[in-house]
């Protein structure tokens, strides 16, 4: 690209102008932002506004052509934290830009638009095929946006006013709900979510995926089985988030924490009772209605409390606790479980007619060990979650080959927990063997001890003539290939210490002596 600055009939005294003698923010910048595009001469441009919270961004101001797909939104997030700008010119070895759905868009450049150190915007310019951005294009960007200071300090007293009247309307709004007896927007808004990210390689995820995107468009009650932590309740939001009560409340009630008469109150709530000195409660069923409510380990669930639930997926009733008083609720229930319900039926467990109105639709959630080929991918992702790229980090290949080998009994929120120690424990910026957890690097005693004992047996099988310490050093050095040259696990198996191993090794020469140090 020309990194010379080109000469407009409009130029940047008559832009500051324009700016200044307006408060629209389409006309302010859809200005700029042309402005821009013709001065360094990119495709596109479109401008991203920064959330209330600071740290996310929606287009907002774009080209018909440009890009906006989520990939925009991300690189607009961290260009609004980190308050610096940032380009790119090649997508495919750039971590923020990877994934990016537009293939056609190879290059963008990215910068903030404040003043006095407050982010209000950030402005994207793109091109496509060969053209690139340099940091004079940068340069040339921020002089611009210097130079029109004004006009952007006036914007930000402006939304900063528009947005503090909007929090003062929704306020009074709120008040007003109140004094007319409508809680329910008020209390819904509260159980709002949005969508969870799911990463899959596996098809017997993708299936379990697809199975829900199709619940979520039926809106039918629906069971989703699988081990604990293994994600179902992430797939529970994501039918909720893609159904069109994404905008309704989402309420998640854990069945087995609480008794049964606290667990019938919270859930289909009770009048105030004045003789009793029992204060009215509002059922969770209640606050959900027209929305989700996500009854995890429904296998712990009282019968009685199954019948109660039976009667409303029959009809839409409630009844509340300790009286007759009903009311009505168009809340769907997804239930999870990580018991077989129909062996709980056959044993007169578990309601066979509550479990017929569940099991319309089954989703069965994998567990970690059955879906392999993602634990490379989640943990990257674990590592790195909440993370800018200056912080992220890597896995080493052999910390890639313990991972993959060990049984994760706790699925998906052991693998986070392990990233998370890993990532505390680790100095530089790769993850080894020795930074996860002990559980993870080290086999059962049981396995690994049998394990080479038998490859010891196997060698000393056929007689051949050498001393003790020969000995000692073949059955050491044949633990060690036997288990992938990883120190931990071989002291663990000859049942001596690490240092001590290292110092076998050092003696028969086979580590120098500063890796013992």
């Amino acid at each position: 690209m020309n990194n010379e600055m080109k000469l407009f009939s409009t130029d940047l005294e008559s832009l500051k102008s324009i700016l200044s003698s307006t408060l629209d923010e389409s006309i302010f910048f859809n200005e700029l932002g042309s402005y821009l595009k013709l001065a360094l001469q990119s495709d596109n441009y479109l401008i991203y506004m920064a959330g209330t919270d600071l740290a996310t961004a929606r287009a907002i101001y774009t080209d018909k052509s440009a890009n906006t797909d989520l990939e925009v939104a991300t690189i607009a997030g961290h260009v609004i934290r980190s308050k610096r700008a940032y380009f790119s010119n090649d997508f495919a070895r750039d971590p923020l830009f990877s994934g990016r759905a537009n293939k056609l868009t190879r290059a963008e450049l990215c910068a903030p638009i404040m003043y006095e150190g407050l982010v209000i915007a950030t402005v994207h310019l793109q091109n496509r095929g060969e053209k690139q951005f340099t940091r004079n294009d940068v340069t040339s960007v921020l002089e611009i946006l210097s130079g029109i200071s004004d006009p952007i300090k006036n914007m930000q007293m402006y939304l900063s006013a528009k947005a503090l009247n909007e929090i003062l309307l929704k306020k009074l709004e709120m008040q007003e709900n109140a004094i007319a007896g409508k809680l329910e927007v008020v209390v819904e808004s509260n159980y709002q979510i949005k969508e969870g990210k799911i990463i899959s390689l596996s098809e017997v995820m993708k299936n379990a995926i697809k199975l829900s995107d199709k619940l979520a468009a039926a809106g039918v009650n629906a069971l989703i089985s699988g081990p604990t932590g293994s994600g179902r309740e992430m797939l529970a939001r994501r039918i909720h988030c893609r159904s069109s009560r994404a905008s309704r409340a989402f309420i998640v009630v854990d069945c087995s924490v609480l008794a049964e008469g606290a667990l019938e109150v919270e859930l289909f709530g009770r009048l105030e009772n004045s003789i009793a000195g029992t204060a009215g409660q509002r059922g969770l069923f209640e606050v959900a209605n027209n929305g989700t409510i996500v009854l995890r380990n429904i296998h712990a669930i009282p019968i009685n409390l199954q019948n109660k639930l039976n009667r409303y997926l029959q009809d839409g009733t409630i009844v509340r606790a300790e009286s007759f008083a009903q009311y009505s609720s168009n809340a769907r229930i997804l239930a999870i479980s990580d018991k077989n319900l129909l062996d709980m039926v056959a044993a007169g467990t578990f309601s066979k007619a509550l479990y017929n109105e569940l099991a319309t639709m089954i989703v069965n959630v994998p567990s970690l060990v059955e879906r392999k080929v993602d634990i490379e991918s989640l943990a990257s992702y674990f590592l790195n979650e909440n993370k800018s790229i200056d912080q992220m980090k890597s896995l080493s290949p052999d910390a890639v080959r313990l991972l993959a080998e060990y049984n994760w009994p706790g699925n998906l929120r052991e693998l986070k927990s392990v990233m998370q120690r890993a990532y505390i424990l680790s100095d530089g910026r790769i993850i080894e063997a020795d930074h996860l957890a002990d559980s993870v690097v080290i086999l059962p005693e049981e396995d690994e001890n049998k394990e080479v004992t038998d490859r010891a047996n196997d060698a000393s099988s056929v007689f051949v003539e050498m001393t003790l310490g020969d000995l000692e050093r073949r059955h050491i050095c044949q633990t060690l290939e036997y288990l992938a040259g990883n120190k931990t696990k071989a002291a663990k198996a000859l049942g001596i210490t690490v240092k001590t191993l290292y110092n076998k090794l050092h003696t028969y020469g086979l580590i120098a002596s500063q890796e013992i140090q």
